[in-house]
């Protein structure tokens, strides 16, 4: 969470054809608690290993709202079925990505 909140987040884009874009944007806010976090978040990005994931969807369950996407980096087979298992119907109303 340190080297979080003291260095910038970047993400390159590329796309055929185009030149390549790096976003670039700091933290607002680093916790280790969700409660610390959630409000007002519209996307969450999971790049931790997939052994983590279960520990990480129950932390956020309580501050879903329905729209929120949720994208997992990587990909990792079966990440839909383990959202859905922990969140339940919330999930229905949730965008994943894997």
């Amino acid at each position: 969470t340190k080297a979080m909140a003291d260095n910038d987040f970047i993400v390159t884009v590329q796309s055929k054809g185009k030149a390549t874009v790096e976003l670039k944007a700091k933290p607002t806010a680093v916790s280790k608690k969700a409660a610390d976090v959630m409000s007002g978040v519209d996307i969450i990005l999971f790049m931790v290993p997939a052994l983590a994931h279960t520990g990480y969807l129950e932390e956020l369950k309580p501050y879903i709202k329905p729209g929120i996407v949720l994208a997992g980096c990587p990909g990792q087979a079966g990440f839909e079925f383990a959202v859905r298992g922990i969140w339940g119907d919330m999930a229905r109303h949730v965008s994943l990505l894997s």
